[in-house]
C-alpha cells in the first residue's frame, strides 16, 4: 500500500510538471492580456515581479512546486485572488454536481445491467433495442443533451427554469433541485455505458461452470446472482466506475457553461480565456489529484473485493 501511495506522488509530481511545462508554451501572455488597452511598462514590470513572472522559468517552477506543499497554489493574475479560495468557493457546486451525477450512474445504471443480463439475450428483440439505446446514450454528447432537457424540461413544460440553479447557501433543497437536469445530462453516457459493463460482466459469469454447478445442485438462482456472480464481476465493474466517476468531472466543465453553474469548469474556462496561468494551472493540478486519488481508492477496493490480489504482489 506505501508502494501505491508512492506511486502516486510521483504521478502528481510528473504531472505537475507537465501542466507547468505545457502552459509556459502557450502563446499570449498573461499580463499583457490584463493590462488591454492600458498598457504602462512601468505597471507590467510591478505585476510580473508581483505574479514572479519576471524570474527565469526553471526558479518559477521550483517556486510553484514549493507553494503547491505548502497549499499555496498562488494568486489569480484575473481576479486578484488566491487561487486556493477561488477553487474552494466553486468546490462545493462541482462536486455536488458530480456526486448526484455518480449517485444516478450507480442506482440506475448497476440494477438495469443485472435486470438486462437476467432477463434478456442479446440476440432478442428486446436485446436488440437495448443495444440501439444504450448505444445512443453512449453517442449523444452531454451538452446537447443538456439543450435537449432545456428546451423539454425548462420551455416547454416550465418544471424547471433554465437558471436554475442556486447555491448550497440558500438551501439544500433549491441546490439539489438546482442540480437535476445538469446531473441527468451527465449521467445519461456515464449509465449506458454502465448498464454495458454489468449486463456483459454478469452474463460472462453466468455462463462459467461453477454457476452451472450450483444450479445442479439445486442452489436457488437468485442466491447465485447475488452471493457470489455479483461478488465475482465486482472488480471490471467498480474499475469501469472509477474512470467513469473521473469522465463525469470533466465532463461537467461543458455543462456547467450551459446550466450556468458556478462551479471549477466555468471557472477554468474563465481563467484560460483570459490567459490566467496561476488559475489555470491550480484547477489542473486539483483536477490531477481527485484522478490519482480516485485511481488510489480503486487499488484499495480491489485488495477488500479480491483478497487473492494482496497475495500476488
Amino acid at each position: 500500500m506505501l508502494k501505491r501511495i508512492l506511486y502516486s506522488l510521483l504521478t502528481l509530481l510528473l504531472v505537475s510538471l507537465i501542466i507547468f511545462t505545457i502552459f509556459q508554451c502557450i502563446p499570449g501572455d498573461p499580463i499583457l492580456s490584463k493590462l488591454g488597452e492600458e498598457y504602462d511598462p512601468t505597471l507590467e514590470a510591478v505585476l510580473r515581479e508581483e505574479f514572479g513572472l519576471d524570474k527565469p522559468v526553471v526558479e518559477r517552477y521550483f517556486s510553484w512546486i514549493n507553494g503547491l506543499l505548502h497549499f499555496d497554489m498562488g494568486k489569480s493574475i484575473k481576479y486578484n485572488l488566491p487561487v486556493n479560495k477561488l477553487i474552494l468557493d466553486r468546490l462545493p457546486n462541482t462536486l455536488g454536481l458530480t456526486i448526484m451525477s455518480f449517485v444516478f450512474v450507480i442506482l440506475i445504471g448497476i440494477p438495469l445491467g443485472i435486470f438486462i443480463a437476467k432477463y434478456n439475450k442479446s440476440n432478442s428483440n428486446r436485446g436488440v433495442v437495448f443495444n440501439i439505446l444504450t448505444q445512443l446514450g453512449i453517442a449523444i454528447p452531454s451538452f446537447f443533451f443538456a439543450m435537449i432537457l432545456i428546451i423539454i424540461f425548462c420551455i416547454k413544460l416550465k418544471i424547471f427554469e433554465v437558471s436554475a440553479f442556486r447555491p448550497i447557501s440558500q438551501g439544500f433543497g433549491v441546490f439539489i433541485k438546482g442540480l437535476v437536469l445538469p446531473s441527468i445530462a451527465i449521467s445519461v453516457s456515464a449509465i449506458s455505458i454502465t448498464i454495458r459493463y454489468v449486463r456483459n460482466s454478469v452474463v460472462e459469469q453466468l455462463s462459467s461452470d461453477y454457476v452451472l454447478s450450483a444450479k445442479n445442485k439445486g442452489v436457488k438462482e437468485n442466491r447465485i446472482l447475488f452471493k457470489h456472480v455479483l461478488r465475482n464481476s465486482m472488480i471490471p465493474i467498480v474499475t469501469i466506475l472509477g474512470m467513469l466517476f473521473v469522465n463525469i468531472i470533466t465532463g461537467s466543465i461543458v455543462v456547467e457553461a450551459v446550466f450556468s453553474i458556478p462551479g471549477i469548469g466555468s471557472l477554468l474556462t474563465a481563467a484560460i480565456k483570459s490567459k490566467d496561468l496561476p488559475l489555470t494551472q491550480g484547477i489542473c493540478v486539483y483536477i490531477s489529484f481527485v484522478v490519482v486519488f480516485v485511481f488510489l481508492i480503486l487499488d484499495i477496493l480491489y485488495r477488500i473485493i479480491d483478497p487473492r490480489i494482496r497475495v500476488k504482489e
